[in-house]
């Protein structure tokens, strides 16, 4: 009669436990850091889209900008008077908040973004 049985050690059963552990936190680290640079990539094409709005609204309204709000919050909306340009607003995908500078003659739009680090943030300004 055979009396040892076929079976892991309980050394072995940590060692693959504490491996599976180190594995799940790398993926984890790695998500993180993907989903911060595709959230940047939406705010930076979202100003690129209210830039072209507002040069578009500019040229159609007498070479006056819109009227922007939304400076110190998560969206900014941007309200054009000319007939088929109409309101365009974003919101930001996380809880970053919007800078505006705003005239009928000139505007600013700042965002900060998450993965380049603390203090930096993408503009896009007036092209006229």
């Amino acid at each position: 009669m055979n009396r040892f049985k076929k079976s892991f050690t309980l050394l072995e059963l940590l060692v693959v436990i504490g491996l599976l552990a180190i594995l799940i936190s790398l993926g984890m680290v790695a998500f993180s850091s993907v989903q911060k640079r595709a959230r940047d990539s939406k705010r930076k094409t979202d100003l690129q889209d209210m830039q072209k709005m507002m040069e578009q609204c500019y040229t159609a309204n007498n070479f006056s900008y819109p009227n922007v709000t939304g400076t110190g919050t998560r969206t900014i909306s941007a309200i054009c008077p000319v007939t088929g340009i109409g309101t365009f607003t974003i919101t930001d995908p996380a809880s970053n908040v919007f800078s505006v500078s705003w005239t009928t003659n000139t505007f600013t739009l700042s965002v900060p973004l998450e993965s380049a680090g603390a203090g930096v943030t993408f503009s896009v300004s007036n092209q006229q």
